[in-house]
């Protein structure tokens, strides 16, 4: 638990530290309790003042908590106790090292337990206190309701187990790298899947051209349950290695008529000239509900 207090010195041996005012952090980390003073020192670094002449400067009457005010006697700036130089030297040092953490997209939990003194445990509270703040941040949610101008998707996934039990994360990308979509899946059926890519198309400002994937069997039915014209180009990421898949999907009067053309990724390095083959398919359309011969009927001779 962290909790926070204002106080003031009275003399002693803070006096030979200059500073009037602090705000005492106690923390506790398990069974390990602590306390680190931080001064209020003048955030008008840019203008080369961090000065310790401050004075509180009143309470502002605009805020509901009537935040506590500062005043620097050197530059005249005013300011609150969460603005003062120290506090954003360790915002800005906290970023620092969470962004050292994450790198490479997997967090360091044995980095993060060492600097915390406590275990793994205590780090998942901790993570989903972290993620909690942050899903509901209004930064957030003016990112994800947001539109991109991508004509395609990036469409992946992965497993994860938790639990000894195993999970799919599905992901959805445009040609930037921004997340359009993703979602923890217990099993990669065509519904789950389709959920997903549905959500990152709703996050682009036109319907994409093309969709790109892996040859994950399940993605080939998702693409035509999507209902409008899209090419699906597929990886392929089994011997031989470096074939790709590109079917060109057209809806036509209760049809999907199937364009098909494979060949090698060289695709991408040699100009002009490639080598493919090419063929076609049609599927019939079915209604739901109409499957299979009219009641009644008989089977032909």
């Amino acid at each position: 638990m962290i909790y926070k207090r204002l106080a003031r010195f009275r003399g002693g041996l803070e006096d030979d530290f200059n500073y009037k005012y602090y705000e005492r952090l106690v923390y506790r980390v398990n069974s390990t309790n602590g306390i680190l003073d931080v001064p209020f020192l003048c955030p008008n670094t840019n203008n080369g003042c961090s000065s310790l002449n401050i004075k509180k400067n009143g309470h502002d009457i605009s805020k509901k908590s009537l935040s506590q005010t500062y005043f620097c006697k050197d530059c005249g700036r005013s300011f609150y106790a969460h603005t003062s130089y120290f506090h954003n030297e360790i915002l800005g040092l906290i970023n620092k090292f969470i962004i050292k953490l994450c790198n490479g997209g997997r967090l360091d939990l044995t980095g993060l337990s060492f600097m915390l003194k406590c275990d793994n445990s205590s780090i998942s509270l901790l993570m989903k206190k972290v993620m909690t703040l942050i899903y509901n941040s209004v930064r957030i949610k003016m990112a994800w309701a947001s539109k991109f101008s991508s004509k395609l998707i990036f469409v992946g996934e992965t497993f994860i187990k938790i639990n000894k039990r195993v999970y799919y994360l599905v992901l959805g990308v445009d040609d930037a790298g921004n997340v359009l979509a993703w979602e923890l899946l217990p099993r990669k059926s065509s519904g789950n899947i389709l959920r997903v890519i549905n959500m990152a198309i709703s996050k682009l400002s036109s319907t994409p051209e093309i969709i790109i994937s892996d040859d994950f069997s399940t993605y080939k039915k998702v693409v035509k349950l999507l209902g409008f014209d899209i090419i699906h180009i597929k990886h392929i990421h089994k011997p031989p290695y470096g074939r790709i898949v590109i079917n060109i999907i057209g809806h036509v009067a209760g049809r999907i008529v199937i364009s098909h053309v494979a060949t090698l990724n060289d695709i991408f390095l040699n100009k002009n000239v490639f080598i493919t083959r090419e063929t076609e398919s049609i599927e019939v359309k079915h209604e739901k509900g109409k499957r299979g011969r009219k009641k009644g009927s008989k089977n032909r001779s």
